[in-house]
């Protein structure tokens, strides 16, 4: 385990690519810097119909949307790294105090993956372990992240009528994206039982993410002839540029904290209180973390029907912003673990969060037009609404044999369900709220003393 760790931090190390002082959020911002200005500060290098710099001429919507922006996409993103689901607490064994006061244990299946069940570990009992996820993203609030369209308002004019007058104030200034991400995190985790009812647990993820884009500026005229171009001869002047970025990071995510309390425990059902702080140790302008603490709060219900054990996770998620309830979530997690075999354990999940209010993450405002016409234009091809999350999961653990035989396996009799167990599973985005990557694969394993 501590080999593999070690393994991957080297691997990630030796691919990331330098990123000379800026962090990854900087490289996304360069996205929409266009020119090559003797200003370094100024984002846009246009000039007008008569040569002169003209690059006030959209900054002042370029450099608010601009901001608005980065944080809308590297909200999104600090928000999907910070929702890499960490393996769940419980164990293979359930302890249950019988009405004569003795402590027996029986054999359940390896559990879930991502959810959580009301058995705990049992009193000194250690689980550990490291789970590896790797995300390729696909799409924002459902579009392409490789087909982002922005349009951004020239200036309005002071002392003129309204928005369209004179006529260059209807020019628009038309970015096209398209980026790549991926992130892989390697989830190191140890959970100890300090009762046979309550639990602790850490998790500490390894994060690296990669980004390249490329975007291009277009000056979109009103009408026959632009007054603006990027430079060239007045008789074909430039009206496009583009700008190249490509850069990665590796550093700790936002490390997390849980705690799970049994409150009963029967031959078939049981109830727990799960609760699961995430500190914002992680990165925020690398996007390895969310930049704030985030807060979860669970009730688990499980029971027991022979090899079959659904279970019910309903919490309330709480994210430290100062935007009220505009970033916070119900929470609900409902699938069952089901012994295939002997060692073998399917586990299926439907993971969900729905948005109490609108996200706080605003992509940039309309454009209205007042002349020569009323009109409004797009500002973004990207929705605005709420980002709720329904995603599946499909995964299986394999208890490995710790004595000679296949049919002697660590996870039976009083032993408490000690061993190895490996971990595959496959998260599969069903909705297109925030940002979404494609098929999240994990494997992993872990070991209970």
């Amino acid at each position: 385990m501590r080999q593999a760790g070690i393994i991957t931090l080297a691997l990630c190390m030796a691919v990331a690519s330098p990123l000379a002082g800026q962090t990854l959020r900087d490289r996304l911002s360069n996205l929409f810097r266009f020119g090559a200005c003797a200003d370094a500060d100024v984002l846009l290098c246009i000039s007008n119909a008569s040569g002169q710099d003209a690059q006030f001429a959209f900054s002042a919507s370029l450099e608010s949307e601009n901001e608005r922006l980065i944080r809308f996409i590297g909200d999104a993103l600090g928000q999907s790294v910070a929702n890499i689901p960490t393996p769940a607490t419980s164990s293979g064994t359930v302890v249950e105090f019988t009405p004569g006061g003795r402590i027996e244990t029986r054999l359940l299946s390896s559990g879930p993956i991502y959810a959580e069940r009301a058995p705990t570990l049992g009193r000194g009992k250690l689980l550990v372990g490291v789970l590896f996820s790797h995300m390729t993203y696909r799409q924002l609030r459902g579009v392409p992240i490789e087909d982002l369209v922005f349009n951004f308002r020239h200036v309005d004019i002071p002392g003129t009528p309204g928005f369209g007058d004179p006529v260059q104030e209807n020019n628009i200034l038309q970015v096209r994206m398209q980026l790549a991400l991926q992130t892989t995190a390697a989830s190191f985790f140890a959970t100890y039982g300090f009762s046979n009812t309550f639990d602790v647990g850490v998790a500490v993820p390894l994060v690296y993410t990669s980004l390249s884009g490329a975007s291009t500026a277009q000056i979109v005229s009103f009408g026959e002839n632009s007054v603006y171009s990027f430079g060239g001869p007045a008789e074909d002047p430039k009206l496009a540029e583009s700008s190249f970025q490509k850069a990665s990071a590796i550093g700790i995510g936002d490390i997390g904290v849980r705690l799970k309390l049994n409150l009963r425990q029967g031959q078939r059902y049981g109830y727990a209180l799960q609760g699961d702080l995430r500190l914002p140790t992680g990165s925020e302008e690398d996007f390895h973390g969310l930049g704030t603490t985030a807060a979860r709060l669970l009730g688990v219900v499980s029971a027991e029907y022979g090899a079959f054990t659904p279970h019910a996770n309903v919490g309330y998620l709480y994210r430290g912003y100062a935007d009220s309830l505009q970033n916070h979530t119900v929470v609900g997690i409902v699938g069952f673990d089901h012994i295939v075999t002997d060692g073998v354990t399917l586990a299926i999940d439907l993971l969900s969060e729905f948005a109490l209010d609108k996200s706080a993450v605003q992509v940039p405002r309309d454009i209205e037009y007042t002349e020569p016409f009323t009109r409004t234009v797009a500002a973004s091809t990207i929705p605005d609404r709420r980002d709720n999350r329904i995603d599946a999961t499909l995964g299986f653990k394999w208890s490995v044999p710790c004595k000679e035989g296949w049919n002697t396996f660590c996870a039976r009799g009083a032993e408490g369900g000690r061993g190895i167990t490996f971990i595959t599973s496959v998260v599969v985005p069903l909705n297109d709220g925030g940002l979404r990557p494609g098929i999240i694969w994990s494997l992993g394993a872990q070991y209970k003393y």
